[in-house]
């Protein structure tokens, strides 16, 4: 199902980029007018924003396909780690470049809307947990800095088990899971 529905992500951004094309095209006025634009420079974020959800869709495939063992026949830890890491790298590239979409495009719901609804988002939480802010991530409860890390015994298949603060406190989670929350467009419409 979550195939599908990455597959349709890539149909609709082949789409989108069909379109914006034939739109430009046959235009006599320039692309900043065709698309009301409203910097000429956002030629080039729509650009580059389409080319992130396609390429961002590729690496989600993959994971689908492989999960955090890869295609390798090596149970190679740095690999389950490399994966993991690109995985939540995927799906905020993938996520900031269609917020930048919405913004660029004026598409409803608002942007402030689909940033709320992103936010919420599972992987989202993770990405900031385990990538970037693992050792100083600000709870929302109680505003409190804390510190998570992955178990690496426990980095298989799809699943990633964390600990909050070095130790205990651990957390399992079903990266399918995450990934379908992240692609299903249904649950978070608005």
């Amino acid at each position: 199902m979550m195939n599908t529905r990455i597959e349709l992500i890539d149909k609709y951004a082949h789409a989108f980029r069909d379109l914006i094309n034939t739109k430009i095209r046959p235009s006599p006025h320039d692309i900043r007018q065709t698309l009301h634009l409203s910097k000429d420079e956002d030629w080039f974020f729509l650009c580059v924003s389409m080319n992130i959800v396609e390429d961002a869709s590729t690496a989600i495939l993959n994971f689908i396909k492989f999960g955090l063992n890869g295609p390798t026949k090596y149970d190679d830890v740095g690999e389950k780690y490399l994966r993991l890491y690109g995985l939540l790298s995927a799906t905020y590239i993938q996520q900031q470049a269609l917020l930048k979409l919405y913004q660029l495009m004026n598409v409803p719901p608002s942007l402030k809307k689909a940033r709320e609804l992103i936010d919420k988002l599972l992987i989202r939480s993770l990405r900031h947990k385990l990538g970037p802010h693992s050792t100083s991530y600000r709870s929302k409860a109680g505003n409190l800095i804390q510190a998570y890390v992955p178990v690496r015994s426990e980095l298989r298949g799809f699943n990633c088990t964390y600990a909050r603060n070095g130790r205990g406190n651990h957390v399992s989670v079903d990266l399918k899971e995450a990934l379908n929350e992240h692609l299903n467009d249904d649950k978070h419409a608005g």
